[in-house]
């Protein structure tokens, strides 16, 4: 009898003990809003990733898994909120319907950095960044655009088609266009670079006519964009040196993650369907994708660097009938895959921070801003050394 009581105890605590590991075990996905809304930012160590969240503004900390700040929903973004981090990392900046605010790390406070006017037809705040002194920046779209600079004197923006300021670096320059830029442009949009660091700022050409949207690494220091000739141009910004990558395309999109890795000394391009990182300092090319594998067939709706020796793709494997989705890590150096995350649904854009993956899953009616775990999923055996 006593055996035998025994025994059960050992099984309830068993039972218990497994129930409060799974309790505690991280979600491999969670969903951080619901309906896909705007995307959003790691900081520049990757420690944190700022968003748009259902209730409001909202900033994650990577390391303990946490959402750390949540602006209460009175800033609601608007057709084109922006997100920045400071170069250290250590402060936000992110544009909404009532203007620019900024919301601190270390004191997790907000503030107002500047008041949009009551009616948006009379100006409203997109782009947001910060200066090398790590002073909030913005580009006011009004009847006469500027760029507003916190503390110091706007400069006015002749033409305000297309603006982009560099995502995290501080900012000493800025790339326009007079036309609006879209996938097929009815226009001919001409590229320009403003020095801020000029005591008046002018616009100066680039001599590149966009075919498509220009991607600029995070240092603030390279362009990319296929140009009107078809062609794939990558440009210097400083100095204007130009690489031509031929007809290749970006493999990017204004919705899609980074196609520069994290030094901006390797981009993500597509040449006849494959999936290639072009280093700009050899100009040699990895082809990353093998579109064949034993057994079936790769397509592939995503892709990022994880660092500068990886990239992480988010690939269909199709066998037969079945469509099987999966978040695969490729090895830059070896060619070897893991695949670090089967799932049901469609996931796109993805964006690394720290050990979790931020991107867009699919839904019934919609997509969802979802976290990935990564560093506590396992990797799989299914590796495949590419030719």
């Amino acid at each position: 009898m006593n055996a035998t009581r025994f025994a059960l105890s050992l099984l309830l605590c068993g039972a218990f003990t497994s129930q409060l590991h799974a309790q505690r075990a991280p979600r491999p996905v969670e969903i951080l809003r619901r309906g896909q809304g705007t995307h959003g930012v790691a900081s520049p160590d990757g420690s944190h990733f700022a968003y748009w969240a259902s209730t409001g503004f909202a900033v994650f900390r990577t390391e303990s898994r946490e959402r750390i700040h949540v602006e209460d929903s009175r800033y609601d973004p608007n057709g084109c909120s922006d997100i920045a981090w400071s170069a250290d990392g250590t402060r936000v900046a992110f544009s909404h319907t009532d203007g620019v605010s900024e919301y601190v790390l270390g004191t997790r406070t907000s503030r107002a950095v500047h008041q949009a006017p009551e009616r948006r037809s009379d100006g409203y705040s997109c782009n947001v960044g910060y200066d090398p002194s790590n002073r909030v920046l913005w580009l006011e779209m009004a009847a006469s655009p500027y760029i507003g600079r916190e503390g110091r004197t706007p400069i006015p923006v002749p033409f305000a088609g297309y603006v982009a300021f560099a995502p995290t670096a501080g900012v000493e320059r800025v790339v326009l266009s007079a036309a609006r830029l879209s996938g097929r442009p009815a226009a001919s949009p001409e590229l320009f670079v403003l020095d801020l660091a000029e005591e008046e700022p002018v616009p100066r050409t680039l001599a590149l006519i966009a075919a498509s949207f220009p991607h600029i690494d995070v240092q603030g220091r390279r362009l990319c964009v296929r140009t009107s000739q078809r062609q794939l141009e990558c440009i210097n910004i400083a100095d204007g040196t130009r690489r031509s990558l031929g007809s290749a395309h970006l493999y990017a999109s204004t919705t899609s993650a980074q196609p520069f890795s994290p030094s901006g000394e390797q981009v993500l391009v597509m040449r006849d369907w494959h999936l290639y990182a072009h280093s700009f300092r050899d100009g040699s090319e990895r082809r990353i994708t093998n579109l064949a594998l034993p057994g079936g067939s790769i397509a592939f709706q995503g892709a990022t660097f994880e660092n500068e020796a990886s990239v992480l793709l988010f690939e269909h494997y199709q066998r037969r009938r079945r469509r099987d989705p999966a978040i695969v890590r490729v090895s830059l150096r070896s060619g070897q895959r893991w695949v670090l995350l089967r799932d049901r649904e469609q996931l796109c854009y993805l964006r690394p921070s720290g050990g979790s993956l931020f991107g867009y899953r699919t839904n019934r009616s919609s997509e969802d801003l979802v976290r990935v775990e990564l560093e506590t999923r396992r990797a799989r055996s299914r590796r495949v050394r590419l030719p």
